[in-house]
């Protein structure tokens, strides 16, 4: 009869281990700033919803591109995490932007990286001269549609 070998167990180093570690922390450290950004996203569309802005037509974020392939994933991480995180809006409609509030619009699209046509309706010229400045690659439209 032979005698059974010992099973060997894996062996690892304090430096791999310390490797480890942190790649697995840089990960989550990504994964926390991308949570952080989708949930500023939230809260800036529910503002400009209440102020009577339309967000509108999202675009996939980086990590929303990644997980598709994964639908299960994807399908998993909206429920508990949310849209925000997998989709930033890419058109706004503002009709009406009294003065007083170009500022607060100008603070709340700049939480859309993604952003490519702002339709500014029947605002006034220095309005959207304004935006036009702030957002150099974004399409500034006047009027209602185009």
């Amino acid at each position: 009869m032979t005698a059974k070998p010992k099973r060997r167990w894996f062996q690892f180093t304090l430096r791999s281990l310390l490797i480890l570690m942190l790649v697995i922390s840089f990960g989550l450290g990504w994964f926390a700033h991308q949570l952080r950004l989708a949930r500023n996203r939230q809260v800036a569309i529910a503002e400009c919803d209440a102020a009577g802005i339309y967000v509108y037509q999202y675009e996939p974020t980086d990590l929303g591109k990644v997980l598709r392939g994964w639908p299960g994933l994807d399908n998993w991480v909206r429920v508990r995490l949310g849209d925000s995180l997998l989709s930033t809006p890419s058109a706004v409609s503002a009709f009406e932007v009294p003065g007083d509030r170009v500022e607060f619009l100008h603070s709340r699209l700049k939480l859309f990286p993604s952003l490519k046509t702002i339709n500014l309706g029947s605002a006034d010229e220095e309005t959207a001269a304004t935006m036009r400045e702030d957002f150099p690659d974004v399409d500034i439209v006047m009027g209602f549609f185009k």
